[in-house]
């Protein structure tokens, strides 16, 4: 009798194993990626499981996206995507947690190495970030500070310290998301040169009634006897209008006579200063102004004449920026007209 039910416990646990040795085998092929590594540890074998495999899984943040048949797999796709995906030259992540773990899985949720790229390069990209750093440098405009004097004249200006811009050396991080720039960060900030400040100094009184206009107006009526330029073995320094000897000769714009007298050649000759450039007048009979008068545009200055080097009554008309005699015509558009009777 006491053999009998001993025969009975021993079958009895034999019909347990068998059946919890099924459920177990059952649990396995349907088995979610998640529990992967908990069967794993287990000292069961899935190698005689003809659905079941061990293999890799690839996680973001916690959700499985991709099931290969080992790790080296899954590395090689993660890299080829951040390889395609990454921007040339920036060092690159995907953003989140991405890790690879061994995982049981089944053989139909298996994906090859063409298939795991496709998917992360293309229909479902990760989302890989790209730093890319550089460096530039940037002028930096100088400040400009304005000193009113009561003094000059409007728009007399005299700059007391010249300003100098200057140059800061930038370092950023471009960030790119899947090749496209989404902010960029600057990591550090060099001066190179400081600038130095431009003060300027700025007349307030009202502009007098001779202040030169900026344009000038031609001096004298009559024939264009000679132009600017070659003219046979020497170079003509202005242009000749001749006219009848005491016609009126102007001033071309307003300022300042610089030199009203006889200089050689040029006989009786003014000079007018109109701020930094010069109008000349030369071979008059009679001059009507004197040195440091001021002359509004337009004002009688002189008399045509032929004193000093010339053959005939004429105005001979110069232009000079203090440094050079320039084309009158690119100033002023002459008209000929008859000689006064």
């Amino acid at each position: 009798m006491e053999t009998h039910t001993k025969r009975n416990s021993i079958r009895a646990l034999h019909s347990a194993a068998v059946g919890m040795m099924a459920l177990l085998m059952l649990v396995l092929m349907v088995l979610p990626v998640s529990t992967a590594k908990a069967a794993d540890e287990t000292s069961f074998s899935v190698a005689a499981l003809p659905h079941v495999a061990m293999g890799a899984a690839i996680r973001l943040d916690g959700k499985t996206i991709g099931i290969c048949d080992s790790i080296e797999i899954a590395q090689k796709a993660i890299d080829l995507s951040l390889s395609y995906l990454g921007v040339t030259g920036g060092e690159t992540s995907v953003v989140g947690n991405l890790e690879i773990v061994a995982a049981v899985h089944a053989k139909s949720e298996c994906a090859d190495l063409a298939t795991l790229f496709r998917k992360f390069t293309q229909e479902e990209p990760l989302p890989v970030m790209s730093v890319v750093t550089r460096e530039y440098t940037e002028t930096v405009p100088c400040e400009t500070i304005t000193v009113n004097d009561p003094k000059t004249y409007e728009c007399q200006i005299e700059v007391l310290q010249q300003g100098v811009n200057g140059e800061y050396a930038y370092t950023v991080e471009d960030i790119y998301v899947n090749g496209e720039l989404t902010k960029t960060v600057v990591v550090n900030v060099d001066i190179v040169t400081k600038p130095v400040t431009h003060i300027e100094q700025v007349g307030t009184q009202p502009k007098p009634e001779w202040w030169p206009t900026g344009t000038f107006i031609q001096p004298a009526q009559g024939k264009i006897s000679s132009e600017f330029g070659k003219r046979r073995y020497e170079h003509h320094t202005g242009i000749d209008i001749a006219n009848k000897s005491g016609s009126p000769v102007v001033a071309a714009d307003g300022g300042t006579v610089l030199f009203a007298g006889w200089l050689g050649n040029y006989g009786r000759y003014v000079v007018i200063d109109h701020n930094g450039i010069y109008t000349c007048y030369a071979h008059n009979s009679k001059l009507l102004v004197s040195e440091g008068d001021h002359v509004v545009q337009g004002q009688q200055i002189a008399r045509m004449g032929s004193t000093g080097r010339s053959t005939g009554p004429h105005c001979h008309f110069e232009i000079h920026d203090g440094n050079a005699f320039l084309q009158p015509r690119d100033f002023i558009d002459f008209v000929e007209t008859e000689r006064s009777k």
